[in-house]
């Protein structure tokens, strides 16, 4: 299923969401509530996506729920995770001509820029 285009731009922002958390820059509360409200906000209707979405998004529910809100090497580690998800998922919706532009000069894919 791709992504429209408002949900790519939910979808940046929530890699934004994860850098902030990952520099320490929002705590814990503003990153789980934050990437919860970009998800309700988009129309995922695809149940794969939701499911491996919430896969990353549950181990820190679960730390903020049991009053955990600052950064810990195993809350980012989780973001990571949970980043790199997501940018996977968004290279993976890139249109051909996107990826093609998207290729730096030794072949590796870089990153959408934060909407």
């Amino acid at each position: 299923m791709q992504l429209t285009e408002h949900d790519k731009k939910l979808w940046n922002a929530m890699a934004v969401l994860c850098d902030q958390f990952l520099n320490r820059e929002i705590d814990l509360q503003s990153l789980v509530s934050g990437l919860q409200g970009r998800l309700d906000a988009g129309d995922f209707r695809d149940k794969e996506l939701r499911d491996r979405w919430y896969s990353f998004w549950l181990p820190l529910e679960i730390r903020n729920a049991t009053g955990e809100r600052d950064w810990s090497p195993d809350a980012a580690r989780e973001v990571a995770a949970l980043r790199s998800y997501i940018y996977d998922r968004l290279n993976a919706d890139a249109s051909p001509r996107a990826e093609q532009a998207a290729v730096g000069d030794h072949g590796s894919a870089i990153r959408p820029t934060p909407a």
